[in-house]
């Protein structure tokens, strides 16, 4: 909520910023085109058209005074013999071309207004006298318009200054907040993804637990379905042994039978074991054998 605030805010002094940007260029813009055309006068200018200047003895007063305004601007004498001297200057030109406009001060300001609101002081004037002269009186006329414009500029500059400091000030505690913004935004991207695959991770142990628990629970019943059948095998397992053990006895009286009692009929076998129970059993003694109890000797065997 603090970073939307700050972002608001930060968006609210640009927008302001801008608008003491764009009143105080409007302003200037006003005298620019003076300026430049004054420029475009200068850039005409070369060293023979100041040598005509210097040619002059005493120069024409509209010449005299143009030259008084310029050494003005530079802050020197304005007598015909230091202007002479200034003009001389490889760097004069350089000079015009490169004047610091935007810090002209009050007192030269008051000064030279005197000059450019004499009427004589008219750059058309003064070109019939000396085209050079004149292009220099459209420069003064230019810097004068510029740095009063200028001047009325100056507190939307100071404004605008203190508010792009401001500005940046801001912007970096937003630009700072960002970063952090994003460096807890990456952190918390890796928890909910560590947590994901946590989340991830339980569900499989958790479908692989309920898995396991249904083997366990058919396991379970398995293991309880085999201990009823482990009775039934152990007791199946006991009659077999005992089976095995008389086994010997019954296919010795079953093979006797078959050889002595195989002439006899039905009903005379029947009443041989039937009647004489101990027959088999005083046979089996001769041989040590111990006959099944459920041994049937006389079943199947109709003549």
């Amino acid at each position: 909520m603090a970073l939307v605030q700050m972002v608001k805010f930060t968006g609210k002094e640009e927008i302001e910023c801008k608008a003491i940007a764009d009143d105080a260029e409007a302003e200037l813009n006003v005298a620019l085109p003076a300026l430049q055309k004054a420029m475009a006068e200068v850039e005409k200018l070369d060293k023979s058209a100041i040598s005509e200047i210097k040619a002059y003895k005493s120069p024409p007063k509209q010449v005299e005074t143009v030259l008084a305004a310029v050494m003005i601007l530079f802050g020197n004498k304005t007598d015909w013999t230091t202007a002479k001297k200034v003009l001389g200057e490889a760097n004069f030109l350089q000079s015009i071309k490169g004047y610091d406009k935007d810090n002209v001060s009050a007192t030269i300001m008051k000064k030279i207004k005197g000059y450019v609101s004499h009427a004589d002081f008219k750059p058309e004037a003064v070109g019939a006298v000396s085209k050079a002269a004149g292009a220099l009186c459209t420069w003064v006329h230019a810097i004068y318009i510029y740095a009063s414009v200028a001047k009325e500029v100056a507190p939307k500059r100071a404004r605008l200054k203190g508010a792009q400091e401001s500005l940046a000030v801001k912007q970096a505690s937003l630009q700072k907040a960002q970063e952090e913004l994003a460096e807890v935004t990456a952190k918390v991207n890796r928890l909910k993804q560590k947590y994901d695959d946590s989340v991830g991770e339980k569900n499989r142990l958790r479908a692989e637990a309920d898995q396991m628990e249904l083997l366990l629970d058919r396991a379970d019943k398995l293991v309880k379905g085999l201990a009823g059948e482990n009775e039934r095998w152990r007791a199946s397992i006991g009659q077999l042994q005992n089976e095995i053990g008389r086994s010997l006895g019954d296919a010795l009286v079953a093979a006797a039978f078959l050889s002595y009692a195989g002439p006899f009929d039905t009903q005379y076998r029947s009443n041989l074991v039937q009647r004489n129970p101990s027959w088999g059993s005083s046979v089996l003694l001769q041989f040590g054998c111990i006959l099944s109890a459920t041994i049937r000797l006389v079943a199947g065997f109709r003549l």
